[in-house]
């Protein structure tokens, strides 16, 4: 018998609520297996991803390969590139002795294959920034282990694979900036590169840098050194004794310094192939080779620039080398014609000595040498030894010139061969005195402001300007006399020596000034 509308209601209303109680508890069941999930992921990180999603990125730190699953440790800290900014290494107090990381690699000529080592190691060729907060130090050592590849070498003949060391090395491009401090050090075994390496620039915005190498302090093969307007001490030395060592190096680069204090020692202090500016800053360029060291072609300097120009707009200058303090002989570029300048020098404070005692040491050696401003004192060491001494820049001798521009604060150079190699032609714009000694106190000639001076071959020594200018003194002060026991010196404007008064007259002086004062405090 079939059931009557009214008896099937009640059946009806009790599927209805049976269905929506089934659905609300899968909607709850649902959301309560979700927030457990999101629990689990958000307490475990590990969970989140299994470890071949994992993104690895071109970076090592010590032994550990950054990953999206670790990108901090004991002292350091890696930022990706997002956007604009690019991947950045913080360090805080970090420390590292050990080979690091290492891989095979080829030079970048393609030559030969080699491994590389570094506690650093960025295989990218973007660019990496390096922020310091506190003392970071990096020390890489000779790696023991086995298993190293055996296929890398210099030719199929040598069997012995070449390892190269770093304390950071960089594939792309290196900038440093911070607080802190960082010392990378790859001076302490025969195999060490650099101890700050790059293919591309090297910018030390900020922080105090010390970077150590068998071969190099900083070196970048084809970037610019930019030393910025805010660095602390940046010091750059090789521990080794060949001939290619280079305290701060650009392979085919530039190296500009804006600031900081500067300090390069190396077979060369300073080394490029492009050029060198050098806008501010306390700058110190050795050359560290023994002084018994035999003269070479390949010229122990403080400061070499080969195939550019020198130019120092300010800051303070010391190169002291061992065949030449400065080494700016350019070599002419293919097809180059025209005569260029060499060194140019607008402000500043230039000091160049060289050290030679075996033949023909030369403070300053250039090509075309103009002096806009500032001071220079070249000073060349040893029996064939000039001040400064010029080719042109097509390597020809004979006709090197200095200029000497009215805008200088003070030129001095001296040699016991002669204070200017007779091949270089000096044009002078100020007047200034020759001297048959290097000690410049006999022989004295005046030098005439002319558009081509006179000879100045048999100087030993020179000055431009001729007399330094006078000091301003306040009005008040220009009568002021002091006294000695052996007399007082009053000022005798174009007297190379003062005029010396005697005690007793200073005394008489004295004597009238105070009766003076007494006579006058005695009137009503």
């Amino acid at each position: 018998m079939e059931a009557t509308p009214k008896a099937k209601l009640p059946r009806l209303a009790l599927s209805s609520i049976a269905v929506i109680i089934m659905a609300l508890g899968l909607a709850l069941g649902a959301g309560l297996e979700k927030a457990q999930a999101d629990e689990l992921t958000a307490g475990s990180p590990a969970l989140a991803s299994t470890p071949g999603a994992d993104e690895t990125y071109p970076l090592w730190v010590g032994d550990t390969q950054v990953t999206s699953a670790s990108t901090e440790g004991q002292g350091w800290k890696f930022t990706p590139a997002s956007g604009d900014k690019p991947a950045t290494l913080d360090l805080n107090d970090y420390s590292y002795t050990g080979p690091g990381h290492v891989e095979t690699l080829e030079d970048y000529d393609g030559e030969w294959g080699y491994y590389r080592h570094a506690p650093i190691f960025w295989n990218d060729d973007g660019e990496l920034v390096v922020g310091l907060t506190g003392e970071n130090n990096v020390v890489v050592t000779a790696d023991t282990a086995d298993g190293n590849a055996t296929e890398a070498s210099a030719g199929e003949d040598d069997e012995d694979p070449i390892h190269r060391y770093c304390g950071i090395f960089c594939a792309g491009s290196l900038t440093i900036r911070g607080t802190g401090s960082l010392a990378a050090n790859a001076g302490g075994i025969e195999d060490g590169d650099a101890g700050i390496y790059a293919k591309g620039d090297v910018n030390i915005e900020s922080g105090s840098v010390s970077a150590t190498g068998y071969d190099y302090g900083i070196y970048s093969y084809e970037g610019t050194i930019a030393i910025g307007a805010d660095a602390g001490t940046i010091a750059a030395e090789t521990t080794g004794g060949a001939l290619s060592l280079r305290g701060i190096s650009a392979e085919y680069g530039d190296v500009i310094i804006d600031g900081g204090t500067v300090i390069a020692k190396g077979y060369r202090g300073i080394s490029v192939g492009g050029d060198i500016v050098i806008n501010g800053g306390d700058v110190s360029a050795q050359c560290t080779v023994p002084a018994s060291y035999t003269t070479s072609i390949m010229a122990p300097c403080g400061i070499a620039c080969n195939y550019g120009v020198l130019t120092v707009n300010g800051g303070t200058v010391t190169a002291k080398g061992h065949q030449f303090g400065i080494f700016a002989a350019r070599y002419p570029a293919s097809g180059e014609k025209e005569l260029v300048p060499g060194i140019t020098i607008n402000g500043g404070s230039i000091v160049a000595e060289s050290r030679e005692s075996e033949s023909s040491g030369i403070g300053i050696d250039g090509c075309i040498m103009t002096v806009k401003g500032g001071s220079v004192q070249a000073v060349g060491t040893g029996e064939k030894a000039y001040g400064v001494s010029a080719n042109n820049s097509r390597g020809e001798s004979g006709n090197g010139l200095l200029v000497i521009e009215g805008g200088v604060e003070s030129f001095v150079a001296q040699g016991p061969a002669g204070a200017i190699n007779a091949d270089t032609g000096v044009k002078n714009a100020v007047a200034g005195f020759g001297y048959s000694n290097v000690a410049g106190t006999e022989g004295k000639a005046s030098i005439d402001a002319s558009t081509q001076s006179s000879d100045l071959s048999g100087h030993k020594r020179v000055v431009f300007p001729a007399t330094a200018a006078p000091a301003k003194t306040p009005a008040a002060e220009k009568m002021m006399v002091t006294a000695g026991a052996g007399g007082s010196r009053l000022p005798n404007a174009g007297d190379e020596a003062p005029y010396t008064v005697p005690a007793a007259l200073m005394a008489l002086a004295a004597a009238t000034l105070a009766f003076s004062v007494r006579t006058r405090a005695a009137r009503p």
